[in-house]
């Protein structure tokens, strides 16, 4: 919470006080709500302006718990230059339930990820803010469905541009990683602050809690299930991001109006029997061939590695693909649908559907 000071002026007999900048809380009665629509676990901004969201799990309605603080924990333009704090989130606050955050005057793209904490400054919650134009729906390979033209923290949907890159995910997880900073290597995008080390998975840390509590710890896997998540056996629990219903999880990273999408749909775009996708080197993309003979890029696997072999799934190029980001031998026809549906971090469908 930040503290203002009172500045007076006395002219002669006359008194005049004013605060200097608008108080905090008084900000979030005014500020812009971005759930009005549904609550979720990534918010998109456009504009410069105030900012408002429910502090709840992400698209429920169940409160974080009792909110004593809430900080910006990191910003990034997704490229090699390295922003200062408040490039793209000024200020933040917290009042009857709400965080409010503005940007500055002069917007920038980027991202960010604002988090609540408790009294003895427990992560309870964080949310990612995705400050970029507003992202438009695409038609599928296959007529599979509509899914955002861009990889969920992308600043672009411009095949080539290192804006499209975007943000990694461990499969499972709501909150992101930094992508590359260069579409020819891998070179970690920049940030305001230096990462943890990452951790391995174990009956302690491969938790649900864990992972909530520490949203910039990478957690490798373990050797049981090969998963971030611990249960201690060769199983795994596929529903973090994926509810029986399809109806979205409390931890899904896609913004209100979208969803992580479901078995069906990649069934559908990697039903490769009657056309082959051209791998486009330069922009570390795939081309899908669509009946009518138009191209439609899907983003394709780049490999990226974290400490301790970890593996994160990456998303790249102009639009939305997944595949496991390590893989060394071609994955078979079925292991790459099941690498696909296990690590579709980014990809986003409109929830609607």
């Amino acid at each position: 919470m930040k503290t203002f000071k009172l500045f007076c002026f006395i002219l002669f007999v006359a008194v005049a006080c004013e605060s200097p900048i608008q108080d905090d809380e008084m900000r979030i009665d005014t500020a812009i709500a971005l759930d009005n629509l549904e609550t979720a676990n990534c918010y998109i901004v456009s504009e410069a302006g105030d900012y408002k969201f429910k502090a709840v799990l992400g698209n429920s309605d169940a409160t974080v718990g009792n909110v004593k603080s809430v900080e910006v924990l990191w910003e990034s333009f997704g490229t090699d230059v390295a922003p200062n704090v408040g490039d793209l989130v000024t200020s933040v606050s917290y009042k009857n339930g709400y965080i409010r955050f503005s940007t500055p005057e002069d917007f920038k793209e980027g991202n960010a990820v604002i988090a609540a904490k408790d009294a003895n400054g427990k992560i309870l919650w964080s949310w990612h803010i995705w400050l970029t134009d507003e992202p438009e729906g695409q038609v599928y390979y296959n007529n599979a469905g509509i899914m955002m033209d861009r990889n969920l923290g992308a600043t672009s949907a411009t095949p080539g541009d290192v804006g499209a890159l975007g943000l990694l995910y461990q499969w499972g997880r709501k909150d992101p990683f930094l992508g590359s900073s260069s579409i020819s290597s891998n070179m970690l995008a920049n940030s305001t602050i230096t990462w943890p080390s990452s951790v391995y998975s174990n009956s302690s840390n491969g938790t649900i809690a864990y992972a909530i509590a520490h949203p910039t710890t990478f957690i490798a896997y373990n050797s049981y299930n090969d998963d971030w998540y611990y249960t201690g056996t060769n199983t795994t629990d596929n529903s973090r991001w994926s509810a029986s219903s399809k109806d979205k999880t409390i931890y899904d990273p896609c913004p209100n109006g979208w969803r992580v999408p479901d078995y069906d749909l990649w069934s559908k775009i990697l039903d490769l029997s009657s056309e082959t996708p051209a791998f486009d080197s330069a922009n570390a993309d795939v081309i899908f061939v669509l009946p009518n003979n138009g191209n439609i890029i899907l983003a394709a696997k780049q490999a990226a590695q974290q400490a301790a072999s970890g593996l994160i799934d990456k998303l790249v190029g102009g639009s939305s693909k997944s595949e496991q980001a390590d893989s060394t031998a071609a994955p078979s026809k079925a292991e790459k649908t099941k690498d696909a549906i296990k690590a579709i971090g980014s990809l986003l469908k409109k929830k609607s559907e």
